[in-house]
């Protein structure tokens, strides 16, 4: 399990992506819609089982 943690802004959506090498695609783990708070938690419960790299987009 990986847990992550990012910042936003609040009320806009962003998408948090994963792949296990940098020349392989990235995937689309979860969206989410940026509390008040502006800090999102999330857990990976399956992860890739060697390493992973993860990134969060803004979506449009």
């Amino acid at each position: 399990m990986f847990a992550l943690g990012f910042t936003g802004v609040p009320g806009l959506t962003y998408e948090l992506q994963r792949c296990s090498s940098l020349s392989e695609p990235w995937e689309s783990v979860e969206e989410r819609v940026m509390p008040d708070s502006g800090v999102v938690a999330f857990q990976d419960l399956s992860p890739p089982s060697d390493q992973a790299f993860y990134r969060v987009v803004l979506k449009p």
